[in-house]
């Protein structure tokens, strides 16, 4: 039985972290930027690394037996590439359109690593201008995304000396959200820096079967603790042209930091 909870365990793990939806969005000048009636096409990059609670799981045993899975700690480096599209409804009010994929490395408490490929992503946001004024802009962020896949694990546990697992199936749901407030402060004609506190919210789930000759295998679930995490982030925005725009910032919370960068393009 403490096998396969434990395996269990990697198993739920390893699927995971196959979805993107656990790392950072890049976030930007936490003010608008597009004029009414603008369009803004560009590209973004993160690279975060997070930890995370896994709580309330369960097992159900194929042969009608149930009990629960302890909650345990995760941690992930992922990597995030998203295609970025916005539009402004007026000078002061933006909204703007993600489509992405990434890959994740991770470890669980036991000191497993993984390595995982790429999934698909989405996601919109809105940033909203509260004061202008020469040099100094102040304004909010809000931004969310979604991920829901379905396959299958694979694991091999050499130090605890088991042969290879293989899942019949999983099934993950998840949504991230952050909120954020700042300043905007325009040093010169070429650059600018941004910043200010901001909120990390996670929250999901994630189910698996395990139907092998294992008289333990049955199915598995667990969810994604959930809690606001407060954090703050600063950034510098470089003008490489009049409409041709370039950002870099660090973002960091109790349970994660990431490096963001984009390359905006403001459209006539």
């Amino acid at each position: 039985m403490k096998k396969k909870v434990f395996l269990s365990m990697v198993f739920i793990l390893v699927c995971l972290f196959d979805s993107i939806a656990l790392a950072l969005d890049p976030m930007g000048p936490p003010a608008a930027t597009l004029k009414k009636g603008k369009f803004s096409a560009g590209a973004e990059y993160s690279h975060s690394e997070m930890k995370l609670q896994l709580e309330d799981g369960q097992w159900d045993c194929i042969h009608g037996s149930s009990g629960p899975l302890a909650p345990f700690k995760i941690k992930n480096r992922m990597n995030k590439v998203y295609s970025r599209i916005g539009y402004g409804l007026r000078d002061d009010w933006e909204v703007f359109l993600r489509l992405g994929a990434a890959d994740a490395e991770f470890a669980n408490t036991y000191g497993e690593k993984f390595n995982c490929g790429s999934e698909f992503s989405t996601g919109f946001g809105t940033k909203f201008t509260f004061y202008k004024r020469e040099k100094l802009t102040l304004g909010g962020l809000f931004q969310i995304s979604w991920s829901s896949s379905s396959g299958r694990a694979y694991v091999q546990n050499d130090q605890y000396n088991s042969d290879d697992f293989m899942s019949d199936s999983v099934e993950i749901s998840l949504t991230e959200t952050q909120i954020a407030v700042g300043p905007s402060y325009q040093l010169n004609d070429k650059i600018s820096l941004y910043g200010g506190p901001f909120m990390h919210f996670v929250d999901g789930s994630i189910k698996g079967k395990w139907h092998d000759a294992d008289p333990d295998s049955g199915d598995e679930s667990l969810d994604i603790e959930r809690r606001i995490r407060l954090g703050g982030y600063v950034g510098t925005q470089i003008n490489v042209t009049e409409n041709l725009h370039f950002n870099i910032e660090y973002q960091h919370t109790t349970q994660a930091d990431a490096i963001g960068v984009s390359l905006i393009m403001w459209l006539s």
